[in-house]
């Protein structure tokens, strides 16, 4: 099997066809919606994006073509940079190399065979006594601008694997504050243009987790922006505890064709993508 690139430029034909099937994408459609998008801002003086195709086009893709919710989404994405300028966004990759070096965030060099690119991030290697969580959310946020360069990305989507190797309750606790739980939550249902689907999908598949006779229930609800997700603690401790109950679990499930991976198991990763243990080497150098 050969495996694409992840840094292919354009589309392949099979990914062509996936971009017609899942998101109704058509040379027709692409003209016209381009078109009609650009109509919206213009009727909105104070609004001034970047106009060219290749940007616009990546908010016509996550909204499958619906005009109206990719201006919204559009206007959004400048909202959250300016609300967030110089805390999370508008960095150069120069100020946070010093996070960069850590290499706990990569994208891998090939794709899946669904064309889906993959993300690979080790959240609890980072030196959180160096670095702050406003920093580390920055840079994920500059891999992905970098990454959505790729037409693939935007019709096939991500990956995540997180390789929660060495966490433990000191790392858990830093990861879970309130700020950027709400921050990130904010980038998910607003936000983001692009498809994430591994990271929704795993936790709506989890249902209820119980440990101990206390449960945690992960609930769906849609509205005119998509999919949200609530996660109802019922008590405080139980973020934790489900935290700790699936970092232990070493298990791959598969769902849309695809599969994703919570944990450590570098022979499980092998059979996700061929450019693991490559990566895993390269860490441990």
């Amino acid at each position: 099997m050969n495996y694409l690139s992840t840094w292919q430029e354009g589309l392949t034909p099979e990914i062509k066809r996936k971009a017609e099937e899942e998101l109704g994408e058509t040379p027709e459609i692409k003209i016209q919606s381009l078109k009609e998008l650009r109509r919206l801002i213009k009727e909105e003086a104070e609004f001034q994006p970047v106009k060219d195709d290749a940007f616009l086009i990546r908010f016509l893709r996550v909204k499958k073509y619906d005009v109206k919710k990719a201006f919204n989404c559009l206007r959004n994405y400048y909202v959250y940079k300016a609300r967030y300028s110089r805390l999370l966004t508008d960095f150069k990759p120069s100020e946070l190399l010093h996070v960069f070096k850590m290499n706990n965030l990569l994208y891998l060099p090939y794709r899946h065979p669904s064309g889906t690119e993959v993300a690979y991030m080790r959240p609890a290697c980072y030196n959180i006594d160096e670095v702050t969580l406003e920093e580390i959310f920055a840079v994920g946020l500059l891999e992905l601008e970098y990454s959505l360069q790729f037409e693939a990305s935007q019709v096939c989507g991500y990956i995540l694997i997180f390789d929660l190797d060495k966490i433990n309750l000191r790392i858990m606790k830093y990861y879970a504050s309130p700020k950027i739980i709400f921050r990130f939550v904010r980038l998910i249902q607003g936000y983001l243009r692009t498809l994430v689907k591994a990271l929704l999908k795993y936790l709506l598949t989890l249902g209820r987790v119980t440990r101990k006779k206390k449960h945690l229930l992960v609930k769906q609800t849609k509205d005119s922006t998509g999919i949200r997700i609530k996660l109802c603690i019922q008590k405080p401790l139980m973020l934790l505890e489900f935290c700790y109950i699936y970092t232990r679990e070493l298990s791959a499930f598969e769902m849309m064709e695809r599969k994703y991976y919570f944990g450590n198991n570098l022979l499980i990763l092998e059979n996700l993508t061929p450019s693991v243990r490559q990566c895993a080497d390269r860490w441990m150098l």
